[in-house]
Formats: structure tokens, sequence, C-alpha cells
């Protein structure tokens, strides 16, 4: 077997030109230019996702008035209550508080309207806690 000094056995070269016709290119070219213009479709896509959806997600936030609760200040302790009856069952409402003596004075004015009341810290206000709503009485007694 002779071999040329570009590694192919004799006779190969030959054989291979014979692929090289002007349908077999066009068709590679074709494929080659489908490829490449879905890779590039692919790309664009990825970069729309990243660059968009943060944006998309802005405009939405300001039609439904997220981006207001975002910047609002938020207190260390929260006050859960149940809502009266209306168009939504068990619905609730939270308010927050800067520190734990308003948010038990608010926690003993709702107990008026509803027993369903409970409270807790807010993280990553340290020590966490929750007082789940048949805690609650004894929570409003701890002095502090």
């Amino acid at each position: 077997m002779t071999v040329y000094k570009a590694g192919f056995p004799a006779g190969v070269p030959g054989k291979m030109l014979n692929y090289f016709t002007s349908r077999n290119i066009a068709i590679f070219v074709s494929a080659l230019f489908i490829v490449s213009y879905l890779m590039l479709l692919g790309i664009i896509m990825t970069i729309d996702r990243l660059l968009y959806v943060n944006w998309d997600h802005e405009l939405d936030a300001s039609k439904s008035g997220e981006d207001l609760m975002a910047n609002k200040s938020q207190g260390t302790w929260y006050v859960s209550f149940e809502l009266p009856p209306g168009k939504r069952a068990l619905a609730r409402a939270t308010e927050t508080f800067p520190n734990e003596r308003e948010a038990k004075k608010f926690a003993r004015a709702k107990l008026v309207e509803t027993p369903n009341v409970t409270a807790g810290t807010l993280n990553p206000h340290l020590p966490k806690r929750a007082i789940a709503p048949t805690l609650m009485l004894e929570w409003l007694d701890e002095p502090g």
C-alpha cells in the first residue's frame, strides 16, 4: 500500500474528488446555511430572553403596583389577620411594624375583631419568632 505524504492511501484523493460535484456542493452549502441560520436564531432568542426578561417583569410590576410595595420600607415584625367575609373566603391581610411593641398594640386591637391573628419576625431578623393564634394571648402578656 502506497501512502502519500498527506496520509491518504493510494487512490483515495482521486475517489474523494468524485464527491465534489456541483450538486453535492450546493446541498452542502444549503445545509450549512440552514444550520448556521438555526444556530444564529437560537443565539438571538437566548440574548433576547436575557435582555428583556427583567424589562418585561418591570413593566408587569409597574402595572400591578408591585414596584411600590418593593420600595416600601419594611419593619421587623408582622401581624397577619383574617379579613371580614367578602368576595373571597378566608382572605388575610398583613401589616408590618418596626418593633414588637407596636406589633403587639396592633394585634391586641385586631383580636377584638377576629380571633385568627398571627404575628412574627421578618427575615433576616434574629431570633426568628412565629406566634400562632393559640399563643397570641401569651405573647401579648409578655413584657417588652
